[in-house]
């Protein structure tokens, strides 16, 4: 493909209308523009007219993640991308999740994808896309499909890793496994849609009480410490909740009083050797408690954070 030299141009509309699809996230959005350019989004900014320091900053939700001072280099940039692709503000503004930080999965961690989802865009010659909903803590299944989501490979400065046909239906194939292993409850799954689409639409109540609880219990969870993320969230939802009950007790503990509960050092390099996670062990698509000291490694990083922080 050939690079689209920008620099040193008067800005104009891009060459390809790269508009956002329905449900799309920002991140995804964007990333498919200055990928179609073979541009960082930097330089893509910067062609723009659009301050280059936005084109560093986390903007899965919009306005409401940055400080009153940028608003109107964010309301710039929002209009210059509308422009830049020829479509209504209010189509970028939907990308959006307007929320707080802690109810969406840690930036480097929004890699989680249908894999059926894409294997059909894949036969249909569509760009493959990331949803608002699957960057959600809460989220772990597709909502079209009913199967567990999958995750990607790491981004290299943004740019998507390939995906090709066999990684897709081998995805599919565990998430099938998945679904059969740990059948869902049913009105749990109607709860996980109900805040995610309350969430989605920047509802601030929640309808019912037993929604309320669900909310207070899920929306901000820290699965994401865990390497088996979606089984830990598949477990949740369903009558095989047990494991998942000891990790949320295990992460709400102090420091203090995970010292005395497990006679192991928090140092994330001093955990013995004996307790470390076998090969075999870490490649099961279950959580079992093979995954506790991959949680503990986790979970002395976060506190070791949090103690640098002061916090």
């Amino acid at each position: 493909m050939p690079r689209f030299d920008l620099s040193g141009l008067a800005p104009e509309p891009l060459a390809l209308r790269i508009r956002p699809l329905p449900d799309e996230c920002f991140d995804s959005w964007i990333g498919r523009v200055a990928t179609s350019h073979e541009m960082t989004r930097a330089e893509l900014f910067r062609h723009l007219d659009i301050e280059p320091r936005l084109a560093h900053f986390d903007l899965a939700r919009g306005r409401f993640g940055l400080n009153i001072s940028d608003s109107w280099a964010f309301e710039h940039m929002l209009n210059q991308l509308a422009w830049a692709v020829q479509t209504d503000p209010s189509k970028i503004e939907n990308t959006f999740i307007a929320r707080d930080a802690d109810l969406l999965l840690p930036r480097l961690l929004r890699r989680y994808i249908c894999a059926r989802c894409w294997l059909e865009a894949l036969a249909a010659e569509r760009p493959f896309t990331i949803a608002r909903a699957w960057i959600l803590r809460i989220s772990w299944r597709c909502r079209v499909h009913a199967l567990s989501l999958s995750l990607l490979g790491v981004f290299e400065d943004g740019v998507m890793p390939h995906v090709s046909r066999k990684w897709l239906e081998s995805s599919i194939a565990r998430a099938e496994r998945l679904k059969a292993a740990v059948p869902a409850r049913p009105a749990m799954i109607a709860r996980n849609e109900e805040i995610i689409h309350t969430l989605e639409r920047g509802w601030r109540v929640m309808k019912r009480s037993q929604h309320k609880n669900y909310h207070a219990r899920f929306a901000r969870n820290s699965y994401h410490f865990s390497t088996q993320r979606i089984a830990m969230l598949a477990l949740a939802h369903s009558d095989r909740q047990k494991s998942v009950r000891r990790f949320e007790k295990l992460v709400s503990l102090h420091g203090a009083q995970m010292a005395q509960l497990l006679p192991i050092s928090l140092d994330p390099a001093k955990i013995p050797l004996r307790h470390r996670l076998p090969r075999a062990a870490a490649n099961r698509h279950l959580p079992a408690e093979s995954d506790l000291f991959a949680l503990l490694s986790a979970y002395a990083h976060v506190r070791k954070e949090q103690a640098s922080r002061g916090t």
